[in-house]
């Protein structure tokens, strides 16, 4: 034991593996200290949800939109209830609302749904949307033989249901308004006084991501 101690090759593998070890061990031990690091990290970062808020307000007065309302249809007020006594009928029915996708964070499709409530009278027929923030601007009076916006109806035994579908990119985002008219069955009901109650009418949404 003592000559292989004394052994000058010996002591020269001996020095390299000596050597060798010391590297390996502290790669090792880079290697833990670097994983143990990651997973800390990994372990307290949390992905944030992309925000899908839409905001549809119906508290819109009839009396503001009196300058685009065409002269054949008759506005409903925020509560659809103008007076004790009901809305004198005219040909069309029609309530305003807006619809603001400022807080959308992510290019989406939005789907606005209007649900109308059947009664044992149907009153209504032909549904249409119209786009009317342009008009807000200038004051002018919409124009009925203008086109409208493209709804998708379905129905059950208690709702009808009108869907605008359309994609909503970041870019244009914004408020805007719309009217939605439905034609009063005129020649039947000719001049009887028409209510609807708070709730018959209602507008909501839908947003998924798209690329």
């Amino acid at each position: 034991m003592k000559e292989l101690l004394q052994s000058k090759s010996f002591k020269k593998r001996l020095g390299k593996w000596i050597m060798m070890y010391t590297l390996v061990m502290g790669l090792f031990a880079m290697v833990v200290t670097y994983s143990r690091y990651v997973s800390s990290h990994m372990t307290t970062t949390s992905a944030r949800v992309a925000k899908f808020n839409v905001e549809i307000k119906q508290e819109i007065s009839c009396q503001d939109m009196a300058q685009i309302t065409p002269k054949n249809v008759a506005c409903f007020n925020e509560d659809f209830d103008s007076t004790q006594e009901g809305l004198r009928a005219k040909p069309q029915i029609g309530f305003y609302f807006t619809v603001d996708t400022n807080d959308l964070e992510v290019n989406s499709k939005l789907v606005v749904t209007t649900a109308i409530k059947k009664k044992e009278k149907n009153y209504f027929t032909n549904y249409k949307l119209y786009d009317v923030t342009e008009l807000l601007k200038t004051q002018q009076e919409l124009s009925l033989s203008g086109a409208s916006l493209p709804l998708v109806k379905s129905e059950d035994e208690n709702e009808v249901i009108l869907e605008y579908m359309k994609n909503q990119i970041l870019s244009e985002r914004g408020k805007r308004t719309y009217l939605f008219l439905l034609d009063y069955d005129y020649t039947k009901y000719k001049f009887n006084e028409l209510t609807l109650d708070k709730g018959e009418i209602s507008v909501g949404y839908s947003a998924t991501q798209i690329d």
